[in-house]
């Protein structure tokens, strides 16, 4: 005959595995995020354009998320009071973390062809970088276009080629050419 005290260690039980394939799951991604970034040269993951955080940093919060409800769970008073000041001090230290990692990121698309455009920029000055979206998961590196005081650049896609005009100050203009066709 069961007893709801074996109910409850049973639910206990089930819920600290969840937390814990969950916490596995989001290091799991991180991991592959970072290795694709290094090891696989001008790729990049097509989620990285969802939001204006690097996704590491999003997958990293969410693995931290479920690591800490999986070890309040697992540990003793002195423990869950230690964990908890390590979350309040992250939770302070985050948007310090966003102000300096943040990025915007635009879209061009024309027929088949889509242009991912992200910038990144500080005070006076800044850095477009754009990728060309090969399939639903990652897109490739093609190029990259400054963005200052004294330089602003735009970009179009006419058939298969993407246009890059840089227009700097003074009346100097440098375009790029850049066949999608190779792509």
């Amino acid at each position: 005959m069961r007893t709801p005290a074996v109910d409850k260690e049973k639910a206990d039980k089930l819920t600290r595995k969840i937390f814990f394939v969950l916490s596995v799951f989001f290091f799991a991604l991180v991991v592959i995020n970072i290795s694709v970034q290094v090891f696989l040269d001008g790729i990049i993951l097509n989620y990285e354009f969802l939001t204006h955080l690097p996704a590491t940093i999003i997958l990293f919060c969410v693995f931290v998320f479920f690591l800490f409800f999986y070890l309040m769970q697992r540990l003793e008073l002195w423990g869950r009071v230690v964990l908890t000041v390590f979350v309040i001090l992250g939770v302070c230290f985050s948007p310090y973390v966003y102000f300096m990692a943040s990025h915007t990121h635009s879209i061009i698309q024309q027929g088949v062809h889509t242009i991912y455009i992200q910038e990144y920029r500080d005070l006076f000055a800044g850095t477009d970088y754009l990728y060309y979206k090969e399939n639903f998961l990652w897109s490739r590196y093609l190029d990259s276009a400054e963005q200052c005081e004294e330089c602003f650049s735009t970009y179009e896609i006419q058939g298969d080629v993407l246009t890059i005009t840089e227009n700097w100050e003074g009346g100097t203009v440098h375009i790029t050419e850049i066949d999608l066709s190779d792509f």
